[in-house]
Order: structure tokens, then C-alpha cells, then sequence
């Protein structure tokens, strides 16, 4: 008829192991958090290259380097002009004139002159004088007149067709040498840019090498720094892997009800009345009353 009340406490405990090593972790991360910042004093990014600079020095030469020969050009094409300018002309006309026709007139001259003496001489032996003299004279002369004015003509007729052709000839000589020294200067700067670059790439190479074993070199200061703060995520990240171990407590508590104390005391009074009227059983008898009246109080305060 007794009532009773049972507690249970679940409690959460941990494997030595574990307790060591969380130990171990926070003493870990103490020493880490009191050491001092260690920065990298190595070198971090590769310089340029020998070829890499001297590319650069080469491309910095480049600049100007053909002026010479692109003015050499532009001098060509300024020379060119047209035939109908000013003096153009008679430059081209002059050489064929002075060369050819004057020399042919000189020599009309010489011959118009020694056919003259000749009919004169010829004239004073026939004793043919006056009229028919100065006939043949004038005929002599004009024959020589129309040939010089044929030869004039047809002259200056070819020194023009000359001079023309001379004139386009040397215009397509001045075009032709204007084009070389523009081409020229651009082959040699296409063929000293490809050179350079070539050697930019070589020399980009050569900096690539040296920046990878620098990045390896800082890779293994990191490692070298950081390996305890490694080892210590290692070791909280397998803490915290290891499920914990759970544990259960359990508490009763009985209480006495009032119906099962009357017993009690009527079985000790009984008793008593049966073994007499001792100093023993009245001894018996009060403590039964006493624990009545406490059950009885408990009874009151809450049960």
C-alpha cells in the first residue's frame, strides 16, 4: 500500500583516451595563441628574365630605328612629278637637243657652207655671174633652210617622245626605290619583332621555373609554421568524431501511507498485550504513536 518514486539521471561520460586528448588540445592551442607571429622573409615573386629584359631593351631600340628608311621614301615620292611642270620639260628635252640635234645643225652648217664655196667656185669658172648665180644660190639656201626645219621638227618631235619616256622611267624608278625602302624597313622590323618576341616567350619560361620553386619554397614555410596548428585541427576534428559514452542513475524513495502505520502500531500493541503490560511494550507502543503522527503530518503537507 506504500507509494514509492523513482528518479533516473542520464550522465554523459568520456574514455580516458578522450579526456587526455582534449588535454592535449587545449595545451596546444594555448602554446599556439602565446606564439609569436613568424612572417616569411624569402622572396615571394619572381623578377624578370635575362631574356625578358634584354626583349624589353631590344623593343625600346626598336623605336625610331627606321625612321632613315621610311624618309628615304618619302624623298622618292616627293621627287616624282609631272611631266607639264615647271622646267620638267626641258630637262628631259635639253640632254636630246644639246646632244643630237644641235650637232646635226652644226653639221648642215658645215656642209651648207662648203656647197655654197663650191657653187661659187664652180660658178666663177663658167663665168656664170650675176642672176643665174644668186639663182642658185637661193635655191641652195632655201634647200638648206627646209632641211634644217625638217630636221628641227622631226627633232624635237623625238626629244619630246624621249624625254616622255625618260620621264616615266625615272618616275617608275623613284616609285620602285621609294617602295624598296619602305618594304625593306618593314621586313627587317617584322623579322626583329618576331625575334624579340621569341625571346619575351623564352624568357617567359625561364620566369615561370623560378616563380614554381619560389611558390614551393613559401609552401614549405607554411608547412613548416602551421604544422602544429595541422595536427591540432587533426585532433579536435577526431575528438569530435568519438561518440561519447552515456550513462543512467536511478533513484527510489518510498513513503508509508497512514492505513499501513494504523497496522503497524495495532500489531505492535497486540503484541504487547500478549507478552503483558511491560515497561518494553508501553516503550513499543508510544514510538508506533510517534511514527503515526509524523505520517500524518507528511500526509498533510503534501501527500
Amino acid at each position: 500500500m506504500g507509494k514509492s518514486k523513482t528518479t533516473t539521471k542520464t550522465k554523459n561520460t568520456l574514455p580516458d583516451y578522450m579526456v587526455k586528448g582534449s588535454e592535449r588540445a587545449v595545451q596546444m592551442a594555448t602554446d599556439r595563441t602565446n606564439q609569436a607571429y613568424e612572417s616569411y622573409g624569402g622572396q615571394r615573386v619572381a623578377g624578370l628574365s635575362e631574356n625578358e629584359q634584354m626583349g624589353m631593351e631590344g623593343f625600346r631600340n626598336e623605336y625610331g630605328r627606321y625612321d632613315q628608311d621610311f624618309d628615304k621614301a618619302r624623298g622618292a615620292l616627293d621627287s616624282i612629278g609631272s611631266f607639264t611642270d615647271e622646267g620638267v620639260a626641258e630637262k628631259y628635252m635639253n640632254p636630246y637637243i644639246e646632244g643630237v640635234l644641235q650637232p646635226q645643225a652644226r653639221r648642215r652648217d658645215r656642209a651648207f657652207g662648203e656647197r655654197s664655196a663650191e657653187l661659187k667656185r664652180t660658178s666663177g669658172m663658167r663665168g656664170a655671174f650675176g642672176g643665174r648665180e644668186r639663182l642658185a644660190e637661193n635655191m641652195l639656201e632655201q634647200s638648206n633652210q627646209e632641211g634644217l626645219d625638217d630636221m628641227w621638227a622631226a627633232g624635237y618631235g623625238t626629244a619630246f617622245d624621249k624625254a616622255t619616256q625618260l620621264h616615266g622611267m625615272e618616275q617608275d624608278r623613284q616609285l620602285a626605290l621609294a617602295g624598296e625602302y619602305g618594304a625593306n624597313a618593314q621586313r627587317e622590323a617584322s623579322n626583329n619583332n618576331q625575334a624579340l618576341r621569341s625571346l619575351m616567350e623564352s624568357g617567359f619560361v625561364d620566369r615561370t621555373v623560378e616563380q614554381s620553386d619560389l611558390d614551393f619554397k613559401y609552401m614549405e614555410h607554411l608547412e613548416e609554421r602551421d604544422w602544429d596548428v595541422n595536427n591540432l585541427n587533426t585532433l579536435v576534428q577526431t575528438l569530435a568524431a568519438v561518440p561519447s559514452e552515456s550513462g543512467q542513475e536511478s533513484t527510489t524513495t518510498t513513503k508509508d501511507s497512514p492505513m499501513k502505520t494504523m497496522i503497524g502500531v495495532a500489531a505492535i500493541a497486540g503484541g504487547a498485550i500478549m507478552v503483558g503490560m511491560g515497561g518494553g511494550g508501553m516503550m513499543a507502543i508510544g514510538k508506533a504513536l510517534m511514527n503515526t503522527q509524523g505520517a500524518n503530518m507528511e500526509i498533510g503537507e503534501g501527500d
